[in-house]
């Protein structure tokens, strides 16, 4: 019958019937997917029912439907050409309509909530029953009752420790702002003053104190007494490290690990104080706080905003001005920002949808926040579209998309290479590995390819296909969605197999992504022997440095330096990074994706040519891609050039110099570029020595690995309800839960992942943690 309802569908389509059409194709859709349990032949109607539904809408004119409805059908059979037509002509009517002031999408906020005071939730409140949606909550978590409720308990936890433990590294690049400490410097001396100008002695209160720069700072200002209150473990313990080496007289401070809220006046504040220190601060006026009286209710207002150009707007910046003291003011705008500012930015919200403005709009926005945060809306506009959130989507695609000189080298170099395989194959069929938003598949499309773009996250194979669609590639371009070791002739690609693979699933480690072990798949079961590789080569090089903070605004820091250490190599961008080289750079391996050698594992031994005293405590090595024809990538410091690595910074010892007071050093970064061309990827740092912060409280990572372990029985079960439920909670009441909003939000992107990843079915081998959460590259 599912067969019937089918061909009934497509004449009712052919008689511009299409209200009977579409209800014929839903029935038929109906149909055929109770038919799959039992016989899989009917899998080719299943998908046909999806066209007749496109089909159908298509002719009411519904084209934003009918694109949501082919790109369903795609995800059933990724090869359909005619499914792939409809999506082209859906996407441009689509295009058209917007042109024409149609099929705009709407967005209301929910009705707006009188003011209230900000208060707590209720002892017994079930957690799970808040609603976080589309206002600011103006009742609050406290961090008992996130620990209490078993809704949430384990999710919390687990944000907690993990951010416990990466603070201490974040903590170390807040101590090079130099430019931060300065105002904090002079607003704390001239504040230590003017009390000590009243006859009273100056007894701080620190609260976030970090490391412990500010009540330093404080006590050399003439200041009796600091308690400094730092609510994370191992911050605190750096805080208490740091004032021993740099005061002689223990009874003039104390150091607390508690949250403020849990302060108690004597137990751990010994004496009043009479100066709050606090810098617990995360990234048009809208508002003025006074601090000295903050505010106990939330705050609603509307503002116009009057655009100065056309564009399409889809986001509000928003910074703010920080009074220091009596004219010292610290700022967080794009001005403060080119003076040095280096640990605070401003801030970005991302409205619901994109907006076409027109020069001279006035639009009103909805401006709140309810103490603790702050938030931005158009109270209702037309949307072009609107957007649908994916905590798990990979972000490090944004900062590829926007390396216009990577992406360039690439397309060259795809363009040499099939205009090669046509006159020695007669045709290109082509794969493109982890297909991402489907650059490459459209550059090799373009080209003149027939394209398979293999990619595991949902989300992005979506995007790859409507990308195809909105290009008018989506007859070259099929898109399969799973791990490449599913892939099979005849099915996926065609029966010979391939003969172009394509590939840009580097991380700055070069092998983070598991390229060499997918490559070895695609090889065993879809390439053919003689089949051309991009890139086709790599080279790995590497150099000892020296990274420590020794000294800051004059005092002693280098006990945090134990905190750097960790068993994986991070992403680091060496002309923002303050280090010394201590080393010629040397080349480490040579890696050929021609076939000739296999995945495995290598290992040999350097002799590193020393060019300076200095205290070797990492490892920065970094790669050229070899793309083929002479065209290369590199992810080297600019002073270093493709050919001669030993000889590149043969003179750079006599241009270095020691390190500063605030941990600045000169080092081989600063010298003349032996060449223009542009980075791509950042370098990597490889730690040696020191302690790690996982050593003190091993237990306490453990207790992570089994919450982690127990969430992924839990994903692949699908009886429980997802995690970024759990995470919406605490994110919106990230404030009075005194958690770190940069780090939940790194957290709860892991989880997404993981939990995408793991709710797939079929166990995805090829993909690892660390691939698809790597650090995203900065745009340069």
């Amino acid at each position: 019958m599912h067969v019937c309802y089918a061909n009934r569908a497509a004449a009712y389509t052919q008689l511009g019937l299409f209200e009977e059409a579409l209800r014929d194709a839903e029935v038929c859709k109906r149909l055929a997917e109770s038919a799959l349990t039992r016989d899989h032949r009917a899998l080719s109607t299943f998908a046909k029912s999806f066209l007749r539904k496109g089909s159908a809408l298509l002719g009411l004119k519904r084209h934003r439907e009918a694109s949501l409805v082919f790109q369903e059908g795609l995800k059933v059979d990724p090869f359909n050409l005619d499914i792939k037509q409809g999506l082209d002509q859906a996407t441009n009517g689509m295009l058209k309509d917007l042109l024409e002031g149609k099929g705009r999408e709407t967005l209301a906020l929910p009705p707006a909530l009188p003011v209230e005071q900000i208060s707590y939730h209720p002892y017994s409140t079930p957690l799970h029953k808040i609603k976080v949606e589309g206002v600011l909550p103006s009742k609050l978590l406290t961090p008992q009752q996130a620990q209490r409720d078993h809704h949430i308990r384990d999710i919390y936890n687990y944000v907690t420790i993990q951010t416990d433990i990466r603070m201490p590294k974040r903590q170390i690049s807040y101590l090079e702002d130099a430019y931060r400490h300065q105002k904090f410097a002079k607003a704390i001396r001239q504040a230590v003053a003017n009390i000590e100008s009243k006859d009273m002695e100056c007894r701080v209160l620190n609260v976030g104190a970090g490391a412990g720069l500010y009540s330093l700072l404080a006590l050399e200002a003439g200041a009796v007494h600091a308690t400094a209150v730092e609510r994370w473990l191992y911050l605190s313990l750096v805080c208490k490290e740091v004032l021993d080496a740099n005061s002689t007289d223990k009874e003039s401070y104390k150091v607390v690990y508690k949250r403020p809220t849990d302060l108690e006046l004597k137990t751990d504040v010994p004496i009043c104080c009479n100066l709050l220190i606090c810098d617990i601060l995360d990234e048009v006026e809208v508002w003025h706080f006074d601090l000295l009286n903050p505010p106990d209710s939330g705050n609603r207002k509307t503002i116009d905003f009057t655009f100065t150009r056309d564009g399409i707007f889809n986001g509000v910046m928003f910074w703010y001005e920080l009074k220091l003291g009596e004219g010292i003011t610290l700022s967080t705008g794009m001005t403060a920002v080119k003076e040095g500012l280096t640990s605070l930015r401003p801030a970005v919200q991302f409205t619901a949808g994109e907006m076409r403005i027109d020069k001279g709009l006035v639009l009103p926005l909805v401006c709140s926040h309810n103490t603790v945060r702050i938030r931005f809306d158009v109270e209702e506009a037309e949307y072009l579209h609107l957007v649908k959130q994916d905590a798990s989507f990979p972000r490090m695609h944004y900062s590829i998309l926007s390396d216009v000189s990577r992406a360039d080298s690439y397309d060259q170099a795809i363009r040499n290479a099939v205009e090669k395989l046509k006159k020695r194959d007669g045709s290109v069929e082509a794969l493109d590995l982890g297909a991402g938003s489907g650059l490459l598949s459209l550059m090799c499309a373009r080209a003149g390819a027939s394209v398979v773009g293999c990619e595991v996250h949902r989300t992005l194979a979506d995007i790859a296909r409507w990308s195809a669609a909105r290009n008018k590639l989506s007859s070259k371009v099929s898109v399969v969605q799973g791990d490449i070791a599913s892939l099979q002739r005849g099915r996926e690609v065609c029966p010979y197999g391939v003969n172009l693979v394509v590939a840009d699933i580097f991380d700055s480690g070069l092998l983070g992504g598991n390229f060499l072990g997918l490559l070895e798949t695609a090889r065993k079961r879809v390439l053919r022997p003689d089949a051309v590789v991009i890139p086709q080569s790599a080279t790995v090089y590497c150099m000892g440095v020296e990274i420590k903070t020794r000294r800051v605004q004059g005092f002693d820091f280098s006990h945090i330096n134990k905190y750097r250490w960790d068993d994986k190599h991070e992403s680091v961008r060496l002309s923002e990074l303050p280090h010394r080289s201590l080393t010629r750079p040397k080349k480490v391996f040579d890696y050929s994706f021609d076939g000739a050698g296999k995945a495995r594992g290598k290992e040999t031994m350097l002799k590193l040519d020393v060019v300076d005293d200095g205290e070797l405590n990492a490892v920065a090595f970094w790669f050229d891609l070899n793309l083929g024809d002479d065209i290369k990538i590199s992810s080297a410091p600019k002073y270093v050039g493709f050919e001669e690595v030993s000889d590149s910074v043969a003179d750079c010892e006599s241009n270095r110099e020691g390190m500063e007071s605030h941990c600045q050093s000169q080092g081989v970064n600063d010298t003349p570029s032996t060449s223009d061309r542009k980075e791509h990827h950042w370098g990597q740092i490889e730690w040696g020595g020191g302690a790690s912060v996982e050593n003190p409280h091993y237990q306490r990572v453990h207790y992570c690995q089994l919450l982690v372990q127990d969430f992924l029985v839990r994903c692949k079960s699908k009886r429980f309800p997802s995690v970024q439920e759990d995470m919406d909670i605490v994110q919106s009441h990230c404030g009075s839960l005194f958690l770190d909003p940069a780090s939940l939000t790194d957290i709860g992107h892991e989880l997404a992942l993981l939990e995408r990843l793991h709710s797939e079915g079929e166990p995805i081998a090829g993909v690892c943690l660390e691939g698809v959460t790597q650090a995203a590259l900065q745009q340069h």
